[in-house]
């Protein structure tokens, strides 16, 4: 049994009706402050329910919101990895053009160079020999009886025969004298 519900039993009514609430009997004042206490008492304790589940609504909210910026922070940073991983193999596939052109340009500019210097040098005294001997083996391509022709800009030997011709050009003779010494080339770039 309640306290409320022993006190109410324990009341006896008074003899005469009180004409206002103010003039309750005193047994009825003290079922009123144990009805008013009680139900203090019950809203302290509904209150105190209500923090206690608004805390741990608060608490699982905290901690769903830390998971979840836990999870989107992982999540950024394998993206971001993917992000730099892909950019650094772009960074370093641009690099090794940019290498790659480079030595393409510098392996062209010896070419030419080398090129233009022997079509200028080709009746110099230092390479009159060598035109000699290439247009000896331009003739042994041509067959037996070919003599020079007409040399074209670029040409260093030529030997003809009927309607056969035998050219030895600068271009080829530098591309030769180059790759027998790729080796040396490649060297340079190490």
């Amino acid at each position: 049994m309640t306290p409320t519900l022993r006190l109410l039993r324990s009341f006896r009514p008074a003899k005469s009706r009180p004409s206002s609430s103010s003039d309750a009997p005193e047994p009825l004042a003290a079922v009123r402050d144990a009805l008013i206490e009680d139900a203090r008492r019950r809203a302290r304790a509904l209150i105190e329910d209500a923090d206690d589940e608004a805390r741990d609504t608060l608490g699982r909210a905290q901690a769903e919101a830390h998971r979840i910026l836990a999870e989107a922070s992982a999540d950024g940073e394998a993206a971001a990895e993917r992000v730099a991983a892909r950019d650094l193999t772009r960074a370093r596939a641009d690099a090794q053009a940019l290498v790659l052109a480079a030595r393409r340009r510098a392996y062209e500019d010896v070419r030419r160079r080398s090129v233009d210097g022997l079509v200028r040098r080709r009746s110099t005294p230092e390479l009159a020999g060598l035109a000699d001997r290439l247009g000896e083996l331009a003739g042994a391509r041509v067959g037996r009886g070919g003599g020079a022709g007409r040399r074209a800009p670029g040409e260093i030997a030529v030997a003809e025969l009927g309607g056969e011709r035998a050219v030895v050009r600068a271009d080829a003779l530098v591309d030769h004298v180059l790759a027998d010494a790729a080796d040396e080339v490649r060297s340079l770039w190490a």
